[in-house]
């Protein structure tokens, strides 16, 4: 199991990865980091670079990921409960089936996201981009959704009691 604490271990990880990659043969532009599974509890990873990267059940709670970049990231099943990612973009993540209950997600950029299945219940959502996202079933109980851009955005099936 990788388990990683900051950036400089999630770096060391990523060189690790690419190097392994690319002796096998394949082409540098088509690596992805791959975290599947991973243990990243209560890491720091503030503004790191997690674009299209494999994060699949991982354990994200409590973790610092704030600014950071998600971008078509796979978080799906992932557990970012009580995780800060003020600030972060996960535009266009797979985020179906993750938990993030009670984790801050002020700011963060979902547009395009899906969130299928999602436990949001008392997450900080205010000010979120969630601009054609898909909420299908999500859970949003007890979630504040003042001033977010909700435009376009799907929530068929949603659980949004004491939605305030």
């Amino acid at each position: 199991m990788i388990i990683i604490r900051n950036v400089k271990e999630l770096e060391a990880e990523r060189e690790r990865q690419r190097k392994a990659w690319i002796e096998t043969g394949k082409k540098e532009y088509s690596f992805c980091l791959s975290l599947k599974g991973a243990d990243l509890k209560g890491a720091n990873l503030k503004g790191a670079n997690l674009r299209n990267a494999n994060l699949r059940k991982a354990d994200l709670s409590a973790a610092d990921l704030s600014e950071v970049n998600l971008h078509v990231a796979d978080l799906r099943g992932a557990n970012l409960s009580g995780a800060n990612l003020s600030g972060a973009n996960l535009m266009g993540a797979n985020l179906s089936e993750a938990c993030f209950e009670k984790a801050n997600l002020y700011k963060a950029n979902l547009s395009g996201a899906n969130l299928s299945w999602a436990d949001l219940r008392a997450a900080h959502v205010s000010r979120t981009n969630m601009f054609e996202a898909r909420l299908i079933c999500a859970n949003l109980s007890i979630v504040d959704l003042s001033f977010c851009n909700l435009w376009r955005a799907d929530f068929t099936g949603a659980d949004y009691r004491d939605w305030e």
